[in-house]
């Protein structure tokens, strides 16, 4: 009966204890566009309280005594910040901090997440990659794309510059799973093989795969190639446009409803589409194609609007459509992959987010031997 009687004691002095605590949660965000930093450092200070930001820039700080704090937040390449919070009895504080780069920045530093990645997760056979990291390896055409950089890691192996297939640790093209932004992607690449779906500028990040991937990722046996986009410049409308011998592109990043510290609402949009005129151009780049040029041809179109909801909800509308013309001698071909996503994404009192991903993807394949494929008639 003592035992018992211990055990209560115990429990209620544990749940006395927990409910005199509160805890601070939120994300860390760029001043200059409102994108969340990942990997960021929250300490808070005078104690041993600490959180290191999700890939979204969300951080929990759980079980803090009751009490008056100050909370320093600190990114290589960025200034430090420091804010006042009290935090209450059973309370949970919500914090939405703007931090901005430096003006001058040493010389030879590398910014690297990866040390801090290691210390939160267990990642095996995984490898990430930025934007950054695609852009500085050497391209055709001058146009970087994660088609061309994927060739370069280990256990990935192409089947060539025609039909975009690419096998990783043996398996099968069809037993990789590409997603987009957590939609799931049947065709990737593009017929020539050399680019890809994915708008290199969009990236915000690559998490390729090659084994011991979670249960989340179900339904192939292979590999997964995981592509996360940017949600655009919450801040002020901006956009890029850029040509090369084999495609043109434009970007537009427009800050629906603009975000402000103090505000938690706020809404983007990103519009991208992409051109590609091989078949033109190739006539004067490559005399040995003919008088038709290289059989290939595409377009990609975009889009992606965001709602950031604020503490700790954001809502997420995709929708795209690609498609492919590769017009040879005997036959010309068509595919058509359009699609409509909807990703609900909600972090609780935990130091994971849930994603809730839904989408609707059609795919059209159609062949002609004898007559020219109207893209309209898709």
């Amino acid at each position: 009966m003592k035992n018992y009687l211990l055990a209560l004691t115990f429990l209620l002095s544990a749940f006395t204890a927990f409910s005199q605590k509160g805890s601070i949660k939120g994300f860390i965000y760029d001043k200059a566009d409102a994108e969340g930093i990942p990997y960021a450092n929250i300490k808070v200070e005078n104690t041993d309280f600490g959180a290191v930001t999700d890939e979204h820039g969300f951080f929990y700080i759980p079980n803090l005594p009751v009490g008056n704090y100050t909370v320093k937040t600190s990114y290589i390449g960025y200034e430090p910040q420091k804010q006042e919070v009290e935090v209450k009895k059973g309370q949970t504080v919500n914090l939405k901090i703007f931090i901005e780069q430096k003006s001058v920045e040493l010389q030879n530093v590398e910014i690297s997440a990866e040390k801090q990645q290691k210390r939160t997760e267990s990642r095996v056979s995984v490898v990430s990659l930025t934007a950054t990291e695609i852009k500085r390896m050497p391209t055709v055409g001058g146009e970087a794309d994660i088609a061309q950089y994927l060739q370069v890691l280990p256990g990935v192996v192409s089947t060539g510059d025609q039909g975009g297939q690419v096998v990783i640790r043996g398996g099968t093209p069809i037993q990789t799973r590409f997603l987009l932004d957590g939609i799931t992607v049947y065709n990737p690449f593009h017929s020539i093989g050399l680019f890809s779906i994915y708008e290199t500028d969009l990236i915000k990040n690559v998490d390729v795969y090659t084994g011991g991937f979670p249960a989340q990722y179900g339904g192939r046996i292979s590999a997964v190639v995981d592509v996360t986009t940017r949600d655009g410049n919450k801040k002020k409308f901006s956009g890029k446009v850029g040509a090369s011998p084999f495609m043109a592109h434009a970007l537009l990043e427009i800050p629906v409803v603009k975000a402000r510290e103090g505000k938690n609402v706020s809404a983007s949009l990103v519009l991208n589409t992409k051109v590609s005129y091989l078949d033109q151009s190739s006539k004067a780049l490559y005399p040995w194609a003919g008088k038709e040029g290289l059989p290939f041809k595409f377009y990609d179109v975009y889009g992606k609007f965001t709602v950031d909801m604020g503490k700790g909800s954001k809502f997420t509308l995709t929708g795209f459509n690609f498609r492919d013309i590769a017009n040879f001698n005997a036959a010309k071909y068509l595919w058509n992959t359009f699609g409509v996503g909807v990703n609900f994404w909600r972090c609780l009192k935990t130091v994971t987010c849930i994603s809730i991903p839904m989408s609707v993807i059609l795919n059209t394949k159609s062949t002609s031997p004898n007559r020219t494929i109207d893209p309209a008639e898709v």
